[in-house]
């Protein structure tokens, strides 16, 4: 058995070499692993790696709250960001031109409204 008691803020991809060389090649894994990274992320253990990885955990919920001119994003699953796209009303919503918000990489993010741009959109995205 492993038993992680984990310290500080993990993301799903990172990686922890525990052994290396010969020996760390063979898949003989620990029999169980106990510890959690965080919410909809779990460790995983093999050849030597202890990797972080995304459970999923469903679809995240992205809140919304208005102050002032200010429209402030939260999600509670890390493995997400924010994106957005912004396009004439004769567009309105593309599939294909989404880029990832500035400052967007970790919840929560403050978005000055801007008149000039009346159609912007907003999602999550892993």
């Amino acid at each position: 058995m492993l038993n992680i008691t984990p310290t500080g803020t993990f993301t799903p991809g990172q990686q922890f070499v525990l052994f290396s060389g010969a020996g760390a090649t063979n898949t003989g894994n620990f029999s169980s692993l106990t510890g959690s990274p965080g919410v909809n992320m779990a460790f995983s253990f093999t050849n030597g790696v202890l990797s972080v990885v995304s459970t999923g955990g469903g679809a995240p919920i992205l809140s919304m709250a208005q102050s002032g001119s200010t429209l402030n994003f939260s999600w509670s699953d890390p493995s997400f960001k924010l994106q957005s796209q912004t396009n004439n009303l004769i567009t309105g919503l593309s599939s294909n031109n989404w880029f990832d918000y500035p400052g967007g990489g970790a919840s929560p993010v403050g978005v000055i409204v801007d008149p000039a741009k009346p159609t912007v959109f907003f999602r999550l995205s892993q």
